[in-house]
C-alpha cells in the first residue's frame, strides 16, 4: 500500500513538472515567433528600401547607355554621308550592330 501511494504520488510529480515545463516552453516560443516576426518585417523594409535604390541606379545607368549610344549612331549617320560606297558599308554595318 505504501509502495503505491509513493508510486502514484512520484508519478503525479512528475506529471505536474512536465506539464509547468511545457506552458514555460511555450510562451518562450510564442514570444521568440514574434520577435521573428518584427525582424523579418524590418528585413523586407529594407531589402525593398535596397532594391528601390539599386532600381533606380540601373535605370540612370540605362538611361546614360542609351543617349550615348544614340550619339554613336547619329555620328556614324553623319559620316556615312561624306564617305565613298565602300566605307558607307562598312558604317551601315556599324550603324545596325549599334540599333
Amino acid at each position: 500500500m505504501k509502495i503505491r501511494i509513493v508510486a502514484l504520488t512520484v508519478i503525479g510529480f512528475m506529471a505536474g513538472t512536465i506539464i509547468a515545463g511545457c506552458t514555460k516552453t511555450t510562451d518562450t516560443k510564442v514570444e521568440h515567433a514574434k520577435e521573428a516576426v518584427g525582424e523579418v518585417k524590418q528585413e523586407l523594409k529594407d531589402a525593398q528600401t535596397d532594391y528601390l535604390a539599386d532600381w533606380h541606379a540601373f535605370k540612370i545607368d540605362a538611361e546614360q547607355k542609351l543617349d550615348a549610344n544614340e550619339k554613336r549612331i547619329d555620328a556614324f549617320k553623319e559620316k556615312m554621308k561624306n564617305v565613298g560606297p565602300k566605307m558607307k558599308t562598312k558604317y551601315s554595318k556599324d550603324v545596325a550592330a549599334l540599333e
